[in-house]
């Protein structure tokens, strides 16, 4: 056998080895998706509760009242108990407090670069899993891992969305995809797999693959792209809320642009409910607009925390001047010396 002979197997079994894993990395089975609610639904829900602010936040403390009134500091302990859980980095997801509407905001990212940015008013549906784009569900946790910025992530979306050839990507972002999935280099469309293709497979098998040559592009190239799409479809009309699959939790959403997503959680149930964001991606009723991927990342969680603190000293204040003694406080606060969830306001302080 020549040494040109073998160079062409080895290759072509490289290739072969290549579009295996490509396929198997792109088979995916169908996501669950959420019903739509209309307004004919009653929503069962006592309270509301806002972290998606600093703003917001201290409306709510200012809406509650003095603090020296003891029912208002039950109200503002409630408000320290529900922030306590849906921030805990001890679960997987959110703690929704039972009968309770929380409004949250998370970073997200679009996941197409061929579609419209979202309707601050869009209507999406929740899908379990994530969008089909190549290493989506390895890159993910990774972003958040490696709190790669917001900026640089998007780009990245974008470009594995247009299939963009490895060889193209920067230095970094091929450090992280390697990061992320060791094989990506054979997974991801490259120049040499449409080399091979054009120069060593026969016409039919050319004719029955779909490898895209994609081009790397910038962040400001994919945005201006986005922005000049308009959706041509309508949204429907009487519209409340979407539920999340497989749970009893109805979920309303405001978008901003492609980089954040407002979402009041809406629990009817007499139990909290524990909802891990990251496993779904909201899928928009129009099919003309942008998929949204969510982030595990709330932006003004840092601030939202120092305000709540500087109120928790406050209170304590208060409560020391009302209550000089642990029998005392214990009148009024019969489990403040219990480690459970009435115990939370304890933890929170100190």
């Amino acid at each position: 056998m020549r040494i040109s002979d073998t160079i062409t197997t080895k290759v072509v079994i490289l290739f072969a080895i290549a579009l295996i894993l490509n396929l198997l990395t792109s088979c995916a089975s169908k996501s669950i998706v959420g019903d739509i609610i209309f307004n004919d639904y009653t929503p069962n829900f006592e309270a509301e509760i806002d972290f998606s602010t600093p703003d917001k936040v201290r409306q709510q403390i200012k809406k509650i009242g003095n603090l020296k009134n003891p029912e208002n500091q039950r109200k503002f302990i409630k408000v320290l108990i529900a922030f306590h859980n849906v921030t805990r980095t001890d679960q997987n997801g959110l703690q929704l407090q039972a009968r309770t509407k929380t409004t949250l905001k998370f970073n997200s990212f679009c996941a197409s670069s061929k579609k419209a940015i979202p309707t601050q008013n869009e209507i999406f549906q929740w899908a379990q899993g994530l969008p089909e784009i190549q290493l989506i569900k390895q890159i993910i946790p990774r972003i958040n891992a490696d709190h790669l910025d917001t900026l640089t992530a998007q780009t990245l979306i974008w470009n594995l969305e247009n299939r963009t050839y490895f060889e193209d990507y920067p230095e970094n972002l091929k450090n992280f995809l390697n990061k992320a999935d060791a094989k990506a280099k054979f997974i991801l469309p490259s120049r040499l797999k449409t080399q091979i293709i054009d120069e060593i497979l026969p016409q039919e098998i050319k004719d029955a693959q779909s490898l895209v040559t994609g081009q790397y592009y910038e962040f400001a190239a994919y945005k201006e792209r986005i922005e000049a799409l308009k959706s041509k479809e309508k949204l429907p009309i009487n519209y409340f809320a979407s539920r999340i699959p497989k749970t009893p939790i109805l979920a309303q959403t405001t978008s901003h642009d492609f980089e954040s997503l407002t979402i009041s959680f809406i629990n009817p149930e007499s139990t909290s409910q524990l909802i891990a964001a990251s496993d779904y991606y909201l899928k928009p009723v129009r099919p003309d607009v942008q998929p949204i991927i969510l982030a595990s990342t709330m932006p003004h969680l840092d601030e939202i925390k120092k305000i709540l603190e500087e109120t928790s000293l406050k209170l304590l204040g208060y409560m020391a001047s009302q209550y000089p003694t642990l029998n005392d406080a214990e009148k009024l606060y019969p489990q403040s010396g219990v480690n459970g969830k009435s115990d939370a306001f304890r933890h929170y302080v100190t």
